[in-house]
């Protein structure tokens, strides 16, 4: 009976023991696991030593948003001849994604906003929209520029504004 005891004793202590170790080590991988789904917040100061910033004749990151799924940039792009558009855009951008990928580890899907300025009442307006990702970024050949075709590369390619045999673009 003592010895029913003495097993009481030190055994209970012991599963007791066992089982809040495994409790909280539980926890603890469940904290961790909400800590790795939350973003990494992205700012525009983080952004703008990359992108620039845009205004008047200078083009360059506007604004950004982040979600939980992507990082939305508008980015403003000063261009006075908009029939060269894609080449220039091209130039002007595929550097800075490389770039901004190489320095932004956390970085994977950005939609991008490509405003151009106007002649209206409005300084600029949308002209076209893109997504690129980790991947894409990574598998581009950014430094051949002549061979890229930029808007082949990225994704889900939109454009708001149309341009008429004139030049000039249509809302």
């Amino acid at each position: 009976m003592k010895r029913n005891k003495k097993i009481q004793t030190f055994v209970f202590p012991l599963v007791l023991g066992i089982l809040l170790v495994t409790f909280f080590s539980a926890c603890g991988s469940e904290e961790k696991l909400e800590e790795e789904k939350e973003p990494a917040l992205i700012s525009k100061d983080m952004l703008v030593p990359v992108l620039g910033e845009g205004e008047g004749s200078v083009s360059g990151l506007m604004d950004v948003e982040q979600t939980a799924e992507e990082l939305k940039i508008s980015y403003y792009f000063f261009i006075e001849d908009m029939s060269l558009f894609d080449e220039e855009i091209e130039r002007d951008l595929a550097p800075k994604i490389q770039e901004m990928y190489r320095t932004i580890p956390e970085l994977d899907r950005v939609v991008f906003t490509i405003y151009v300025p106007t002649e209206d009442v409005t300084p600029y307006k949308p002209y076209v929209s893109f997504v690129i990702t980790r991947d894409i970024a990574e598998e581009t050949d950014w430094m051949n520029l002549m061979e890229l075709d930029f808007f082949g590369v990225v994704m889900d390619v939109k454009y708001f504004l149309k341009m008429v045999s004139s030049g000039n673009l249509v809302w």
